[in-house]
């Protein structure tokens, strides 16, 4: 029993808190108070006429100039704002039921003029009248002649209820055309009997000043004057669109975009569009033409004109603005079908023959180049055979120079470096790069075998930014440089003679140094040695067989010493 009494209690609990939240839930937000229209319609002495729906607060009426007719108002949307076309009223006035003296502190409004002026500021309503039914707040009467009205109102406490209505009365001033431009597409439409031209701008303008024709002219004398005052272009298919950009205005979408065509006296118009475009780069808003509504070659007008509801056409004059420019004919040459099947057969045979005349003459080509470049391999392999010798027989020599002082201990060590650096040469005979750390490894070993004979000093350095694991120079590129230093250069200085190598960053390009301290010669009284002919050939050929990354090597000789300086471009 108590357990039914307790899911009694559960249920009617649900249902009540269920209840409660589907009235907040279905409560109207725009209630419609009977009170307020039967105050304001139903007394013949103080007549008004509800036009919008109700806010949570307070309604809305008006009274017109004269009385209301089949053609008296007409009332639409303008983005949020209700709008209300009149016709003709010289006046009209706005009263709120609901707002009455007790809770008028809480309500504001203001009244704009073609959203240029204030005619009534930010205020409380102050006004107020009464009839047999009730009271309301009168918010004021209104000239309204070619004049747009604004009434922005709401309650202090509920600003999302805020209420903004326009009133215009034939209220139509004259558009201002910003600019039209032209756009081309990117798409280039290859055909045999056709070709499609795309100017390298994509786009080009069509108006940036207004054109004016007299009336007094016509025929030939106005396509005259029009020849003269607008901008023609000669039609493709690349073209796109046109851009019209007007300046804004309070109601954009009076604005009607025509486009008429004519020729002589004879003249078509169609009817382009009254939806603008507004865009975050620009605040004018923009409107399209496409390219099919002008593809006809002639003269064109863009007539850009203010219109008001169909009923009031017969009270107003409509206020616009135009531009003209021509579309000139193609002067692409159209062939017939059959012509272009000849042409297309023509063209396709004389195309075929010249392209297995270029892939044969290209594969001719790129053979001789292969063999240039095994037979440039081949010469190269010849002279890096021939650094081999060299450098065997100048070490051997060195073993036999300590043998006689019968110095037996250094000869010892000598012959020990001279084998693991013949093991290295041998391993990497086959070879044509070879790992800077090697090279510089290579290096190290060789001068520690000589610095037992000379006893000179020597340092290596090597740029920080230069990943010495994994850039390749050419083999042996340094050998005979080092050895010309060590032989003829610091042999006779002993412990004061001095060798300086150094691998140095220079944008991309590897740039090393052979440096010594030697009694120094001039240019003069060189005489170059076999080892530096070797070298010089050795990077001749190089240079021919890798074009994109030359090397240049340069001897700089003075009295106190000699540099050989070889830049690697490209390299890093």
């Amino acid at each position: 029993m108590k357990y039914l009494l307790s899911c009694g209690i559960l249920l009617l609990f649900s249902f009540t808190a269920n209840s409660q939240v589907s009235d907040t839930v279905r409560k109207p937000i725009f209630p419609f108070n009977n009170n307020w229209e039967k105050m304001m319609e139903t007394d013949p002495a103080d007549k008004w006429f509800r036009f919008s729906s109700a806010n949570q607060s307070f309604q809305l009426f008006e009274r017109l100039a004269k009385p209301l007719n089949k053609s008296a108002a007409v009332t639409g949307y303008h983005g949020n704002a209700i709008l209300s076309w009149l016709n003709g009223q010289d006046f009209f006035e706005l009263a709120a039921a609901g707002i009455t003296k007790a809770n008028a502190d809480s309500f504001l409004y203001h009244v704009v003029v073609n959203d240029s002026f204030e005619i009534v500021p930010w205020q409380h309503p102050s006004t107020f009248h009464s009839n047999k039914n009730g009271t309301y707040a009168y918010l004021g009467k209104f000239t309204s002649i070619n004049k747009l009205i604004k009434l922005e109102i709401y309650h202090t406490g509920q600003y999302y209820d805020k209420k903004m209505l326009y009133f215009n009365n034939l209220y139509t001033p004259k558009p201002e055309i910003a600019h039209a431009t032209l756009f081309y597409n990117d798409r280039y439409l290859s055909r045999p009997h056709q070709q499609h031209y795309i100017p390298r701008s994509k786009q080009s303008e069509l108006y940036g000043y207004t054109v004016t024709i007299p009336k007094n002219l016509t025929g030939k004398e106005k396509l005259s004057k029009l020849e003269i005052n607008h901008q023609s272009f000669e039609w493709s298919d690349s073209i796109n669109h046109i851009k019209v950009s007007m300046k804004p205005t309070l109601l954009n979408e009076m604005y009607h975009v025509y486009l008429r065509h004519f020729s002589n006296q004879q003249s078509d118009t169609i009817l382009i569009s009254n939806k603008w475009n507004l865009s975050s780069y620009s605040k004018n808003p923009e409107l399209m033409i496409n390219a099919a509504d002008f593809k006809r070659p002639g003269n064109y007008e863009v007539i850009i004109r203010a219109e008001v509801p169909e009923e009031f056409k017969h009270n107003t004059l409509n206020a616009q603005a135009s531009f003209f420019f021509t579309v000139k004919p193609s002067a692409i040459v159209q062939f017939s079908p059959k012509q272009a099947i000849m042409y297309t057969a023509f063209l396709a045979f004389i195309g075929g023959t010249g392209f297995f005349y270029y892939r044969g003459r290209s594969r001719r080509q790129l053979e001789k180049k292969k063999q240039e470049k095994q037979i440039v391999s081949l010469q190269l392999q010849a002279v890096r055979s021939q650094l081999n010798p060299h450098f065997m027989f100048n070490s051997l020599s060195g073993i036999q120079n300590l043998m006689h002082k019968n110095e037996t201990t250094k000869a010892g060590n000598y012959l020990s470096r001279f084998a693991r650096i013949t093991r290295h040469i041998l391993k990497a005979s086959d070879k044509e790069m070879t790992g800077l750390e090697e090279e510089i490894n290579l290096m190290n070993d060789y001068l520690l075998m000589e610095q037992l004979r000379f006893g000179f000093q020597y340092t290596i350095t090597v740029d920080d930014t230069i990943d010495r694991l994994h850039t390749d120079i050419p083999a042996m590129l340094l050998q005979p440089l080092v050895e010309n230093a060590v032989k003829h250069a610091v042999s006779a200085l002993g412990a004061e003679g001095n060798i300086e190598i150094g691998f140095t960053r220079k944008e991309q390009h590897l740039v090393i140094y052979v440096k010594d301290n030697g009694k120094g010669f001039t240019q003069a009284s060189v005489t170059e040695g076999h080892g530096l002919k070797l070298t010089r050939d050795r990077i001749h050929l190089l240079n021919t067989l890798y074009p994109e990354n030359p090397i240049h090597f340069d001897i700089v000789l003075s009295k106190d010493g000699c540099i050989c300086k070889t830049e690697l471009n490209n390299w890093l």
